[in-house]
């Protein structure tokens, strides 16, 4: 029997140039994904609706940056 292993927490270094589509912001109006067990917070600074594409450009104080896919 081989044993399951763990993946590990992504970085946000991990994250720069993945892509994936935007959801709608939260009750506190944050833009928020969970990836690999971790809670991402997501800068929408470019105001891009929800069900587009964003591409992970950078991080800053633990929030993503994203841009247009």
């Amino acid at each position: 029997m081989s044993t399951p292993t763990l993946t590990p927490p992504a970085t946000s270094e991990d994250l720069i140039g993945k892509t994936f589509v935007l959801g709608a912001p939260n009750a506190k109006d944050e833009y928020i994904i969970m990836l690999a067990g971790t809670r991402w917070l997501i800068a929408n600074t470019q105001s891009i609706p929800a069900g587009e594409r964003v591409k992970v450009t950078s991080f800053q104080e633990q929030v993503l940056q994203v841009s247009r896919a």
